[in-house]
């Protein structure tokens, strides 16, 4: 089904459910009142203005002339967020477990299956994504809670001195072990790898990642002629039954607030691929 959206202007003022069943109904629109408030609650309604802003509560005031606008995403598919789960935890972050096929962040068509809205929801706090993982990876996940710690992890990341590993199987058997260095995006992206184990027509690896370039691994893999296995967009041959091989095993990072003191956060071992 085609994602679609609804806009809608008030002429008196009212409230944001309100507006927007009674544009639905007017357009012809299959939305019911009910189906409205849920998709608000889940980020899809937001104001249409010079700096959009999320309605969540269906009571929210429209003044007269103001314009919100409804995303509608009928693809968007329900999540178990329990498997979401924490893994470390201070006054000023956590270190959590992201299971495959779950997003970082949110888009204009809703927020409720992510990451960043589990984790607002869990603790009450405004969290701070300090970094990310594609939608197929699984694996740790460092998330502020504070703009101080923000800031001081995203300075750490800036700095390489947060070591970031992971864990793939690969098609082929690539060399022992190399460094890869290649250009992504106009930007160097460097990491270095070591086979762990070599199976069949695969290989299992472990990753230390220098640089964080979008869809790193999986490119310069694929560029090396070794793509990731069941990546469902980089590579030839390497289909699988089980998704992208592709974990985040492993963050080690120094506590600002115990300075000198390195905190090594790993998956649950029944999480791993070796």
């Amino acid at each position: 089904m085609k994602k679609f959206s609804v806009t809608a202007k008030a002429y008196s003022d009212t409230t944001a459910a309100d507006l927007l069943a009674e544009k639905c109904a007017k357009a012809g629109i299959e939305l019911s009142k009910i189906k409205i408030k849920n998709l608000m609650k889940q980020g899809a309604c937001w104001t249409k203005s010079a700096k959009p802003e999320r309605i969540r509560k269906a009571k929210y005031e429209i003044k007269r002339g103001q314009t919100i606008k409804l995303y509608v995403d009928p693809n968007i598919a329900e999540f178990d967020m329990s498997t979401v789960e924490c893994l470390h935890e201070t006054h000023h972050y956590g270190v959590y477990y992201k299971p495959a096929g779950l997003l970082c962040q949110g888009t204009k068509y809703g927020d409720e299956y992510t990451i960043i809205r589990e984790i607002h929801k869990r603790t009450g706090r405004e969290p701070f994504l300090i970094h990310r993982l594609d939608k197929e990876t699984a694996g740790v996940m460092m998330i502020a809670y504070t703009k101080k710690a923000a800031r001081a992890f995203s300075q750490q990341i800036k700095n390489h001195k947060i070591q970031k590993t992971y864990q793939a199987e690969v098609k082929g058997k690539p060399e022992k072990a190399k460094r890869l260095e290649s250009v992504i995006d106009g930007k160097n992206a460097i990491l270095e790898y070591e086979v762990k184990k070599y199976l069949e027509k695969t290989a299992l690896v472990e990753v230390n990642l220098i640089t964080g370039r979008k869809h790193q691994i999986r490119i310069q893999f694929t560029e090396l002629g070794f793509p990731v296995m069941g990546d469902p967009r980089y590579g030839k041959g390497n289909v699988n039954d089980t998704g992208l091989a592709l974990i985040a095993s492993k963050l080690v990072f120094d506590d600002p607030w115990r300075s000198g003191n390195l905190v090594t956060i790993e998956v649950p071992q029944d999480k791993r691929l070796f």
